[in-house]
């Protein structure tokens, strides 16, 4: 059984029954527990309408309201503060040892079998690929965090997490710090899983969370060989669609841009 874990909020429900539909799609005929996690009451449209979408591929579904003491000090900025919520797994899903959390701006276009079959050993507290930058952007790992390789900053969208090793060493209580402390960055909760899990994660192949960058950048720009670029861009499993322009916005340029309207329309949304 597949525990997998996602946000579903406001305008974003629906992006989000299009990722699980993906999801669910490609991982069949494995058996999915999904979860999705929000703060605001959803419609009760909206509500059976992830319900529809898990339920066709014999899901099972399991909505967790977060609640304002368990969200207190945490501050969105630029991204609404739901993105923190993925960080309350271990605490949200106390009876779970792992959960394969996914960002809702991505299409799968693979199994996640192997990805969630991954063997994560002590001391690593998750998976996850890394996160390249843009040539034109400063050095924001090594100016921010001292993190000197670019390799070594994991991108947040993807994330394969041993909640129980996270829960062993109070992971929750060591994330609450740095988001309240003067040290917090640009993308808030993606810097507080890289500054309190630094070297205590697994670098996962970049097919598992190919992000836009991963299309638009030369090989020299990418912290990965020219091999491994290769085989995650002719092969991959899931593309994440990051930046502000998404498959669902006009200006989105997106080479697979597409591969979002197909399960977008297999939806009750459609």
């Amino acid at each position: 059984m597949i525990e997998l874990a996602c946000i579903a909020e406001g305008d974003y429900l629906r992006h989000t029954g299009a990722m699980l539909h993906s999801a669910l799609l490609r991982t069949a005929p494995e058996s999915c527990s999904v979860h999705v996690l929000h703060a605001s009451d959803l419609s009760k449209q909206d509500s059976d309408y992830l319900q529809q979408v898990v339920e066709a591929f014999d899901g099972h579904l399991n909505f967790l309201q977060v609640s304002p003491e368990q969200a207190a000090g945490f501050m969105g900025g630029y991204f609404h503060y739901s993105v923190w919520f993925r960080v309350l797994l271990p605490v949200l899903l106390p009876e779970l040892e792992r959960v394969l959390y996914l960002d809702s701006d991505m299409i799968v276009t693979d199994s996640l079998q192997p990805l969630w079959e991954t063997e994560l050993d002590e001391p690593q507290l998750l998976a996850a690929v890394s996160n390249p930058f843009y040539p034109f952007m400063p050095e924001y790992p090594q100016s921010h965090f001292g993190i000197s390789d670019p390799a070594d900053y994991l991108n947040s969208g993807v994330l394969l997490m041993n909640l129980k090793r996270m829960r062993q060493v109070d992971l929750l209580s060591e994330i609450r710090r740095f988001a309240t402390g003067p040290q917090l960055g640009q993308y808030p909760d993606q810097d507080a899983l890289n500054v309190t899990c630094k070297g205590k994660w697994l670098h996962l192949h970049p097919r598992w969370n190919m992000q836009s960058t991963f299309f638009e950048l030369a090989k020299e720009d990418l912290p990965f060989s020219t091999s491994t670029i290769d085989e995650a861009r002719s092969n991959p499993a899931v593309i994440h669609y990051i930046g502000p322009y998404k498959p669902w916005h006009y200006l989105c340029t997106h080479s697979l841009r597409t591969l979002y309207f197909t399960h977008a329309a297999a939806t009750p949304w459609g």
